[in-house]
């Protein structure tokens, strides 16, 4: 079973243009990645809200995760996101890279940029593959009004992107929800129907 080690941001000070911090809405994001990655039988570990980089590298080596994920938005007021990783021409990261672009672009309609650096404490300490995902600008009022209201969708395509990755066929627990309801209408239908002709059949002659 793939292993991915998950670590949303810590950053309590950097604030966003919606209200929260980055430290907030990147564990939100990590709330719906990690349902998605549930149902679809991706085996994870993820940070607690304000542990230590250190401490994450600790245990993510310890876990040996097929993929260690960093979740983080930008400042500086931009528009796009910008996944970082050691090497953006390592096959392995770019062939992740690749699946969360593809994924993300069918929301998300700014540039999404690769970049590499080797300097950040999580890219150059795990031994796993390491993503360090910005997925976007919270300091940009358009932006940050994005990704609050698409951060579901924004995790859902995550998840998608990892099961791209990995080969697997992405079960959306979302698309199931109609099918029950579609299931329920019928039932009712057929008790109408059972109802009717009972009544007919209880009218005087």
């Amino acid at each position: 079973m793939p292993k991915i080690y998950i670590s949303p941001s810590n950053q309590t000070a950097n604030i966003c243009k919606y209200g929260d911090t980055e430290c907030q809405h990147c564990n939100l994001f990590a709330d719906y990645l990690c349902e998605y990655l549930m149902v679809n039988n991706i085996e994870y570990k993820r940070a607690e809200i304000l542990e230590t980089l250190e401490s994450r590298v600790k245990k993510s080596n310890a876990y040996k995760p097929d993929i260690h994920y960093c979740i983080h938005t930008n400042a500086g007021g931009g528009a796009r996101s910008v996944l970082f990783g050691y090497s953006t021409t390592d096959s392995k990261w770019k062939k992740l890279a690749d699946c969360i672009k593809e994924e993300r672009s069918k929301i998300y309609k700014s540039e999404i940029r690769y970049t590499k650096k080797t300097s950040f404490y999580e890219i150059k300490n795990t031994s796993a593959k390491c993503m360090y995902d910005e997925v976007l600008f919270h300091d940009n009022e358009r932006e940050a009004i994005f990704f609050h209201q698409n951060v579901k969708e924004l995790a859902k395509g995550t998840a998608k992107a990892f099961c791209n990755y990995f080969g697997i066929s992405f079960n959306d627990p979302d698309a199931a929800a109609p099918n029950e309801l579609e299931k329920i209408r019928k039932r009712l239908e057929a008790a109408n129907d059972i109802i009717t002709k009972i009544k007919i059949l209880a009218e005087p002659v």
